[in-house]
This record gives structure tokens, C-alpha cells and sequence, in this order.
């Protein structure tokens, strides 16, 4: 694998921390594009009680791409705001190769952008904490290595 030049990141804690983990002497270069979805009033709240408190909201809102957790954003509106980031990635970054540490909702609009025509990936790629998905970019589409493994996690 080609040597990582710079780590992107969204400015909250726990990714900064695994933008260290990941290239700890590399440049880190936040980006507020790349946070996670805006749950608005669902912040911090559980899917198993907000399955319980607001399930009719809940099952509009999963595998939807227009509607929004009341004060929220949908998953369009991140795609555009996380697409956009990832395109300047790209852009400022030919030939090179960098890391993004960010959630689980940006990351499946990556993996969107990657692999366009399924909208029901914003939905139906998990990604768990540590995953890692590797690209390669071209101006006009990606080649997916790997979305979501975890092996790294299992070594001791």
C-alpha cells in the first residue's frame, strides 16, 4: 500500500483520535463537511428508544434520502456537503494517496460516490468503528479495494 501523505478529518473528538492513530507525524487537516449526519432533535439518543418514543419518524426517516429527524438533516443534504469535501480531496491530491477518519453516515456517502446507482447504500453499508474502506479515485469514477474491514482490529 502507497505511503499516506496527510489524514483528513471531521473536527470531532473521537475521529481527530483516530486521524492520530492512523499517521500521528502527518498532516491532519480537519474539515467540518466530513461530520456525521445532523440528527437535530435525535442527537445523542438511541435507535432503541427512539424505535420505542418516535418509531413512525424512525421508519420514514430509514432508507430515505429526503427526510429528516425532526431539526435534522436528510442524507441528501450530507451527500452533497460530504461529496463536495471529498471532491477537493481528490482534487488537491492526485497521485497521492491520504486517509479520511470520520462516522458512519459520511462514510457510506463516500462509498455512494464511489459506487453510484444504489441509493439504498447510504442505508445498507455498515461501518463499524475502525473500519477501513480504501478507494482510488479518477476523475470520472473509483475502484473499491475494500469497504468496512475490520481485520486490523483483530490483530494483537
Amino acid at each position: 500500500m502507497p505511503e499516506i501523505s496527510k489524514v483528513y478529518h471531521s473536527p470531532m473528538l473521537r475521529t481527530t483520535q483516530t486521524a492520530l492513530a492512523i499517521g500521528k507525524k502527518l498532516p491532519m487537516v480537519p474539515d467540518a463537511r466530513l461530520r456525521e449526519i445532523g440528527f437535530g432533535e435525535w442527537e445523542m439518543a438511541s435507535m432503541a428508544d427512539l424505535e420505542t418514543d418516535a418509531l413512525a419518524e424512525v421508519a420514514a426517516w430509514r432508507g430515505s434520502l429526503d427526510s429528516r429527524p425532526p431539526g435534522g438533516e436528510s442524507v441528501n443534504d450530507l451527500a452533497v456537503r460530504v461529496q463536495a469535501a471529498l471532491q477537493e480531496i481528490v482534487s488537491a491530491n492526485r497521485g497521492q494517496t491520504v486517509a479520511i477518519a470520520t462516522h458512519m453516515m459520511p462514510t457510506r456517502a463516500i462509498a455512494a460516490y464511489a459506487m453510484p446507482g444504489a441509493s439504498s447504500i447510504h442505508f445498507g453499508i455498515n461501518s463499524s468503528p475502525g473500519g477501513i474502506s480504501i478507494y482510488r479515485f479518477f476523475a470520472d469514477f473509483a475502484e473499491v479495494f475494500t469497504v468496512n474491514s475490520c481485520a486490523h482490529l483483530l490483530e494483537k
